[in-house]
């Protein structure tokens, strides 16, 4: 994990910019709730990620884009170790 963060570039660019107001509330209880069914192996993660997909992109930046695919190659826990990684880093969730 390491290893990856170290290449992610600092800019993420216009693509993963803002839609609207980021709301941390939410994003605090979207990402709690992923982070349980990323633990439980769970196949709704997949859903959950794409129904908030604009808020994690707001949230997680550029790790965004390192979760979703891991999620829907159903590699859960990889998946949660970026997750968790940048929350911890963020005091998140």
């Amino acid at each position: 994990l390491p290893a990856i963060e170290a290449v992610l570039p600092e800019d993420i660019g216009d693509d993963l910019s803002p839609i609207g107001p980021f709301d941390q509330t939410l994003f605090d209880e979207v990402c709690g709730l992923l982070d349980k069914q990323l633990q439980a192996g769970d196949f709704e993660a997949g859903k959950t990620l794409k129904s908030h997909q604009h808020l994690f992109q707001q949230g997680l930046g550029i790790r965004y884009t390192l979760i979703q695919p891991l999620v829907d190659a159903f590699d859960f826990e990889q998946a949660q170790r970026v997750l968790r990684s940048h929350l911890q880093s963020q005091n998140s969730c």
